[in-house]
Protein backbone atom coordinates (compact mmCIF):
# COMPACT_ATOMS: atom_id res chain seq x y z
CA UNK A 1 0.00 0.00 0.00
CA UNK A 2 1.74 3.15 -1.14
CA UNK A 3 1.54 6.66 0.28
CA UNK A 4 -0.67 9.54 -2.05
CA UNK A 5 1.09 12.51 -2.30
CA UNK A 6 -2.10 14.61 -4.10
CA UNK A 7 -4.16 14.72 -0.95
CA UNK A 8 -4.52 18.22 0.38
CA UNK A 9 -4.13 18.22 3.81
CA UNK A 10 -6.21 21.46 3.87
CA UNK A 11 -8.64 22.31 7.38
CA UNK A 12 -11.73 22.27 5.13
CA UNK A 13 -13.30 18.81 4.21
CA UNK A 14 -15.12 21.23 1.35
CA UNK A 15 -12.23 21.92 -0.61
CA UNK A 16 -12.08 17.69 -1.20
CA UNK A 17 -14.94 18.58 -3.50
CA UNK A 18 -13.74 20.89 -5.77
CA UNK A 19 -14.79 20.41 -9.49
CA UNK A 20 -12.38 22.43 -11.27
CA UNK A 21 -9.07 20.87 -9.53
CA UNK A 22 -9.83 17.50 -9.90
CA UNK A 23 -10.63 17.68 -13.43
CA UNK A 24 -7.43 19.95 -14.22
CA UNK A 25 -5.73 16.36 -12.73
CA UNK A 26 -7.19 13.93 -14.43
CA UNK A 27 -6.99 15.99 -18.31
CA UNK A 28 -3.19 16.28 -17.06
CA UNK A 29 -3.27 12.37 -16.56
CA UNK A 30 -4.69 11.55 -19.85
CA UNK A 31 -2.43 13.81 -21.32
CA UNK A 32 0.07 11.21 -20.24
CA UNK A 33 -1.00 8.08 -21.09
CA UNK A 34 -4.04 8.63 -22.83
CA UNK A 35 -3.90 4.83 -25.10
CA UNK A 36 -3.50 2.66 -21.91
CA UNK A 37 -6.52 4.77 -20.05
CA UNK A 38 -8.39 4.77 -23.23
CA UNK A 39 -7.86 0.17 -22.93
CA UNK A 40 -8.98 0.02 -19.64
CA UNK A 41 -11.43 2.20 -19.40
CA UNK A 42 -12.89 0.79 -22.47
CA UNK A 43 -12.91 -2.71 -20.72
CA UNK A 44 -14.51 -1.78 -17.62
CA UNK A 45 -17.08 0.03 -19.34
CA UNK A 46 -17.78 -3.29 -21.76
CA UNK A 47 -18.00 -5.11 -18.32
CA UNK A 48 -20.52 -2.54 -16.84
CA UNK A 49 -22.85 -2.93 -19.80
CA UNK A 50 -22.75 -7.31 -19.38
CA UNK A 51 -23.27 -6.25 -15.30
CA UNK A 52 -25.87 -4.27 -16.34
CA UNK A 53 -27.99 -7.36 -17.34
CA UNK A 54 -28.90 -8.20 -13.33
CA UNK A 55 -30.55 -4.80 -12.62
CA UNK A 56 -34.01 -5.16 -12.63
CA UNK A 57 -35.74 -3.44 -14.89
CA UNK A 58 -39.06 -1.67 -15.00
CA UNK A 59 -42.36 -2.17 -16.86
CA UNK A 60 -45.48 0.28 -16.32
CA UNK A 61 -48.16 -1.75 -18.02
CA UNK A 62 -51.66 -0.03 -18.41
CA UNK A 63 -55.16 -0.78 -19.52
CA UNK A 64 -54.29 0.68 -23.41
CA UNK A 65 -50.72 0.05 -23.66
CA UNK A 66 -47.27 -0.17 -21.67
CA UNK A 67 -44.23 1.58 -20.72
CA UNK A 68 -41.04 0.04 -20.47
CA UNK A 69 -38.34 1.55 -18.31
CA UNK A 70 -36.11 -1.14 -18.60
CA UNK A 71 -32.46 -1.23 -19.46
CA UNK A 72 -31.58 -1.49 -23.53
CA UNK A 73 -28.74 -3.39 -22.69
CA UNK A 74 -31.32 -5.82 -20.65
CA UNK A 75 -33.95 -5.67 -23.66
CA UNK A 76 -30.92 -7.25 -25.91
CA UNK A 77 -30.24 -9.77 -23.53
CA UNK A 78 -34.03 -10.85 -23.08
CA UNK A 79 -34.32 -11.04 -26.77
CA UNK A 80 -30.75 -13.07 -27.29
CA UNK A 81 -31.71 -14.98 -24.58
CA UNK A 82 -35.24 -15.83 -25.63
CA UNK A 83 -33.78 -16.67 -29.19
CA UNK A 84 -31.52 -19.02 -27.78
CA UNK A 85 -33.78 -20.58 -25.57
CA UNK A 86 -35.92 -21.38 -28.92
CA UNK A 87 -33.00 -22.90 -30.71
CA UNK A 88 -32.24 -24.96 -27.83
CA UNK A 89 -35.46 -26.61 -26.76
CA UNK A 90 -38.67 -27.36 -27.92
CA UNK A 91 -41.32 -27.06 -24.73
CA UNK A 92 -42.12 -24.60 -22.02
CA UNK A 93 -40.33 -26.25 -19.75
CA UNK A 94 -36.94 -27.04 -21.20
CA UNK A 95 -37.26 -22.94 -21.75
CA UNK A 96 -37.43 -21.99 -17.78
CA UNK A 97 -34.26 -24.42 -17.42
CA UNK A 98 -32.45 -22.82 -20.15
CA UNK A 99 -33.84 -19.44 -18.77
CA UNK A 100 -32.31 -20.52 -15.05
CA UNK A 101 -29.21 -21.73 -16.58
CA UNK A 102 -28.73 -18.49 -18.66
CA UNK A 103 -29.20 -16.58 -15.61
CA UNK A 104 -26.55 -18.63 -13.35
CA UNK A 105 -24.27 -18.45 -16.01
CA UNK A 106 -24.53 -15.08 -15.78
CA UNK A 107 -24.32 -14.47 -12.29
CA UNK A 108 -21.11 -16.35 -12.74
CA UNK A 109 -19.52 -14.55 -15.29
CA UNK A 110 -20.46 -11.29 -13.08
CA UNK A 111 -18.76 -12.80 -9.92
CA UNK A 112 -16.23 -14.37 -10.65
CA UNK A 113 -14.80 -12.45 -13.65
CA UNK A 114 -16.48 -8.78 -13.78
CA UNK A 115 -15.48 -8.17 -10.29
CA UNK A 116 -12.49 -8.87 -10.11
CA UNK A 117 -11.77 -6.74 -13.35
CA UNK A 118 -13.75 -4.35 -11.56
CA UNK A 119 -10.87 -4.35 -8.72
CA UNK A 120 -8.09 -4.44 -11.17
CA UNK A 121 -9.58 -1.26 -13.24
CA UNK A 122 -9.85 0.94 -10.02
CA UNK A 123 -6.56 -0.26 -8.70
CA UNK A 124 -5.00 1.00 -12.13
CA UNK A 125 -6.76 4.18 -12.14
CA UNK A 126 -5.78 4.76 -8.40
CA UNK A 127 -2.07 3.70 -8.80
CA UNK A 128 -2.03 6.05 -12.13
CA UNK A 129 -2.97 9.06 -10.34
CA UNK A 130 -1.28 8.53 -7.21
CA UNK A 131 2.44 6.84 -8.18
CA UNK A 132 2.11 7.98 -11.91
CA UNK A 133 2.09 4.30 -12.15
CA UNK A 134 0.92 2.85 -15.77
CA UNK A 135 1.16 -0.90 -15.24
CA UNK A 136 -1.90 -2.61 -17.06
CA UNK A 137 -1.01 -5.66 -15.08
CA UNK A 138 -2.95 -3.87 -12.50
CA UNK A 139 -5.86 -4.97 -14.67
CA UNK A 140 -5.12 -8.65 -13.73
CA UNK A 141 -4.13 -8.39 -9.86
CA UNK A 142 -7.18 -9.60 -8.00
CA UNK A 143 -7.09 -12.77 -9.88
CA UNK A 144 -3.71 -13.90 -8.56
CA UNK A 145 -3.90 -11.69 -5.16
CA UNK A 146 -6.36 -12.83 -2.62
CA UNK A 147 -8.86 -13.89 -5.35
CA UNK A 148 -11.59 -15.82 -3.89
CA UNK A 149 -11.52 -13.71 -0.74
CA UNK A 150 -11.82 -9.99 -2.85
CA UNK A 151 -14.58 -12.15 -4.97
CA UNK A 152 -16.64 -12.38 -2.15
CA UNK A 153 -16.50 -8.68 -0.53
CA UNK A 154 -17.78 -7.86 -3.89
CA UNK A 155 -20.53 -10.07 -3.42
CA UNK A 156 -21.79 -8.61 -0.08
CA UNK A 157 -22.00 -5.20 -1.92
CA UNK A 158 -23.63 -6.81 -5.13
CA UNK A 159 -26.33 -8.55 -2.43
CA UNK A 160 -27.03 -4.94 -0.86
CA UNK A 161 -27.53 -3.48 -4.43
CA UNK A 162 -29.47 -6.12 -5.93
CA UNK A 163 -31.80 -6.42 -2.68
CA UNK A 164 -32.62 -2.51 -2.93
CA UNK A 165 -33.33 -2.92 -6.45
CA UNK A 166 -35.74 -5.54 -5.89
CA UNK A 167 -37.28 -4.02 -2.85
CA UNK A 168 -37.84 -0.79 -5.33
CA UNK A 169 -39.20 -2.92 -8.32
CA UNK A 170 -41.80 -4.33 -6.04
CA UNK A 171 -43.18 -1.10 -4.40
CA UNK A 172 -43.01 0.06 -8.01
CA UNK A 173 -45.42 -2.85 -9.15
CA UNK A 174 -47.57 -2.28 -6.18
CA UNK A 175 -48.32 1.21 -6.42
CA UNK A 176 -49.09 0.53 -9.94
CA UNK A 177 -51.10 -2.37 -9.17
CA UNK A 178 -53.38 -0.23 -6.25
CA UNK A 179 -53.28 2.56 -9.31
CA UNK A 180 -54.50 0.16 -11.81
CA UNK A 181 -57.12 -1.16 -9.32
CA UNK A 182 -58.88 2.10 -7.67
CA UNK A 183 -58.25 5.18 -9.97
CA UNK A 184 -57.70 3.88 -13.92
CA UNK A 185 -59.38 1.35 -14.27
CA UNK A 186 -62.88 3.05 -13.78
CA UNK A 187 -62.27 6.81 -13.76
CA UNK A 188 -59.78 6.67 -17.09
CA UNK A 189 -61.92 9.71 -18.48
CA UNK A 190 -62.61 12.03 -15.58
CA UNK A 191 -59.55 14.92 -15.62
CA UNK A 192 -58.97 14.70 -11.80
CA UNK A 193 -58.06 10.44 -12.65
CA UNK A 194 -55.53 11.20 -15.34
CA UNK A 195 -53.73 13.45 -12.97
CA UNK A 196 -54.18 11.06 -10.35
CA UNK A 197 -52.49 8.68 -12.50
CA UNK A 198 -49.34 10.74 -13.84
CA UNK A 199 -48.45 12.34 -10.32
CA UNK A 200 -48.96 8.58 -8.39
CA UNK A 201 -47.30 6.64 -11.74
CA UNK A 202 -44.42 8.96 -11.55
CA UNK A 203 -43.89 8.97 -7.32
CA UNK A 204 -43.91 5.49 -7.72
CA UNK A 205 -41.21 5.65 -10.12
CA UNK A 206 -39.33 8.05 -8.36
CA UNK A 207 -39.51 5.83 -5.19
CA UNK A 208 -38.30 2.57 -6.54
CA UNK A 209 -35.88 4.23 -8.79
CA UNK A 210 -34.08 6.74 -6.07
CA UNK A 211 -33.83 3.47 -3.34
CA UNK A 212 -31.44 1.76 -6.31
CA UNK A 213 -29.68 5.71 -6.36
CA UNK A 214 -28.90 5.92 -2.94
CA UNK A 215 -27.50 2.65 -2.40
CA UNK A 216 -25.69 3.09 -5.70
CA UNK A 217 -24.16 6.00 -4.07
CA UNK A 218 -23.74 4.71 -0.50
CA UNK A 219 -21.59 1.88 -1.42
CA UNK A 220 -19.56 3.63 -4.93
CA UNK A 221 -16.39 3.83 -2.97
CA UNK A 222 -16.43 -0.08 -2.24
CA UNK A 223 -14.10 -1.28 -5.02
CA UNK A 224 -11.47 1.57 -4.48
CA UNK A 225 -11.31 0.80 -0.70
CA UNK A 226 -11.13 -3.43 -1.87
CA UNK A 227 -8.53 -1.97 -4.32
CA UNK A 228 -6.54 -0.13 -2.04
CA UNK A 229 -6.56 -2.90 0.49
CA UNK A 230 -6.95 -6.47 -0.20
CA UNK A 231 -6.62 -7.40 3.96
CA UNK A 232 -10.00 -5.20 4.41
CA UNK A 233 -13.23 -7.13 4.85
CA UNK A 234 -16.69 -6.68 2.66
CA UNK A 235 -18.12 -5.29 5.77
CA UNK A 236 -15.22 -2.58 6.89
CA UNK A 237 -14.97 -1.51 3.07
CA UNK A 238 -19.06 -1.15 2.65
CA UNK A 239 -19.01 0.87 6.30
CA UNK A 240 -16.23 2.94 5.16
CA UNK A 241 -17.44 3.68 1.97
CA UNK A 242 -20.56 4.67 3.87
CA UNK A 243 -19.08 7.32 5.88
CA UNK A 244 -17.11 8.45 3.39
CA UNK A 245 -20.62 9.29 1.08
CA UNK A 246 -22.41 10.77 3.87
CA UNK A 247 -23.47 13.95 3.48
CA UNK A 248 -22.34 13.93 0.03
CA UNK A 249 -24.19 11.42 -2.13
CA UNK A 250 -25.38 14.71 -3.70
CA UNK A 251 -22.51 16.36 -3.89
CA UNK A 252 -21.04 12.64 -6.08
CA UNK A 253 -24.24 13.49 -8.34
CA UNK A 254 -23.59 17.04 -9.06
CA UNK A 255 -20.12 16.08 -9.78
CA UNK A 256 -20.84 13.13 -12.37
CA UNK A 257 -23.41 15.37 -14.09
CA UNK A 258 -21.24 17.83 -15.27
CA UNK A 259 -20.14 14.86 -17.71
CA UNK A 260 -23.77 14.97 -19.29
CA UNK A 261 -22.81 17.95 -21.89
CA UNK A 262 -19.54 15.73 -22.91
CA UNK A 263 -21.61 12.51 -23.50
CA UNK A 264 -24.08 14.57 -25.41
CA UNK A 265 -21.37 15.37 -27.71
CA UNK A 266 -19.64 12.19 -27.93
CA UNK A 267 -23.07 10.64 -28.80
CA UNK A 268 -23.31 13.57 -31.31
CA UNK A 269 -19.85 12.13 -32.91
CA UNK A 270 -21.36 8.89 -33.84
CA UNK A 271 -21.17 7.69 -30.33
CA UNK A 272 -17.77 6.86 -30.53
CA UNK A 273 -17.38 10.09 -28.60
CA UNK A 274 -18.88 8.73 -24.93
CA UNK A 275 -15.85 6.13 -25.38
CA UNK A 276 -13.34 8.85 -24.88
CA UNK A 277 -15.49 10.51 -22.26
CA UNK A 278 -15.63 7.49 -20.41
CA UNK A 279 -11.87 7.75 -19.94
CA UNK A 280 -11.85 10.90 -18.73
CA UNK A 281 -14.72 10.44 -16.01
CA UNK A 282 -12.90 6.89 -14.83
CA UNK A 283 -9.80 9.02 -14.46
CA UNK A 284 -11.89 12.24 -12.10
CA UNK A 285 -13.21 9.31 -10.57
CA UNK A 286 -9.85 8.10 -9.21
CA UNK A 287 -8.84 11.43 -8.77
CA UNK A 288 -11.98 12.62 -6.61
CA UNK A 289 -11.41 9.11 -4.37
CA UNK A 290 -8.07 10.08 -3.43
CA UNK A 291 -9.38 13.23 -2.02
CA UNK A 292 -12.43 11.35 -0.50
CA UNK A 293 -10.19 8.88 1.08
CA UNK A 294 -8.57 12.08 2.61
CA UNK A 295 -11.65 13.38 4.38
CA UNK A 296 -12.64 10.47 6.01
CA UNK A 297 -8.92 10.44 7.89
CA UNK A 298 -9.73 13.57 8.52
CA UNK A 299 -12.83 13.19 10.33
CA UNK A 300 -11.91 10.12 12.17
CA UNK A 301 -14.19 8.06 10.60
CA UNK A 302 -11.25 5.28 9.05
CA UNK A 303 -7.86 4.28 10.40
CA UNK A 304 -5.28 5.59 8.24
CA UNK A 305 -3.29 2.32 6.93
CA UNK A 306 -7.31 1.20 5.83
CA UNK A 307 -6.87 3.31 3.37
CA UNK A 308 -3.46 2.93 2.08
CA UNK A 309 -1.99 5.17 4.00
CA UNK A 310 1.63 4.49 5.82
CA UNK A 311 1.06 7.29 8.68
CA UNK A 312 -1.96 9.08 9.49
CA UNK A 313 -1.33 12.44 7.45
CA UNK A 314 -3.27 14.69 9.18
CA UNK A 315 -2.05 13.82 12.58
CA UNK A 316 0.61 16.93 14.11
Amino acid sequence: MEESTTVSLSTSPETYFEFKPIKKQAILILKKSFIPIFFVSFILNVLFIIDGTLVPGLDISFRFGSVSLQSFYIKIFSNFASSLCMLLVSNSNSIILTMIVLLLLIITIKLFLINPLELGARKYFIMLNRKNENKLSNLLFFFSNNYISNVKKMVRRDLMLFATALLGFFINKLLLQALYQNIFQNYWFRPISIVAVISIGLFSFLISFSLFIVAMYTYKWVPYIIAENTDITGYRAMKISENVMHGYKWKTFLFELTFLLWYILGTLAFGFGVLFVNSYMDVSKAVLYERMRGKVIKMNKAEYWELGYESNPFKN
